[in-house]
């Protein structure tokens, strides 16, 4: 993540993303940790300030390599909008909507809703645990092998700055 642009007073910011990820853990496993390729990911995030609570908006690219089994994994674009609403200098409520949209087929479409909670030590270090609840969804053909209604999720970040 890298930030490049900062309104005045600190708002809106904007920042490119990328990652990569490799093929490390198990692709036989149940539940596999990996399905033995390597991704790569490129996109963008907006943040604004909303009186104490922050607005975030997040557009990706997701190219997923080819995997281990052979399976025919589509390149997706996946978007986020979240609200972060501070409960106390600690705690923040989080409310987010994502929405996973595959290149082939056509009508591969997943939306999800995600509230949950974060804990922010004030430093440099966040962790929070949310739900990813399935909202609708169509298609599919090999896009994703795994489909639910709802699932945890756990994030944890750390600030070098």
């Amino acid at each position: 993540k890298m930030q490049v642009y900062r309104g005045e007073g600190g708002y809106p910011r904007v920042a490119l993303l990328a990652g990569v990820m490799l093929p490390t853990g198990d692709a036989k496993a149940n539940p596999a940790l990996s399905d033995g390729s390597t991704d790569f990911l490129a996109g963008f995030a907006v943040t604004q300030r909303m009186d104490d609570a922050q607005a975030h908006f997040c557009v990706t690219y997701w190219w997923n390599g080819e995997s281990e089994s052979g399976a025919d994994v589509k390149d997706m674009f996946i978007a986020t909008a979240s609200i972060e609403s501070p409960l106390d200098t600690y705690w923040t409520l989080l409310w987010e909507a994502k929405a996973y949209i595959g290149e082939t087929p056509d009508e591969y479409k997943r939306y999800y809703v995600c509230p949950g909670i974060s804990w922010d030590n004030g430093h440099h270090f966040s962790i929070g645990l949310s739900a990813m609840i399935g909202v609708s969804g169509t298609g599919g053909g090999g896009i994703s092998w795994l489909d639910y209604d709802w699932a945890p999720y756990m994030r944890a970040y750390y600030r070098f700055f």
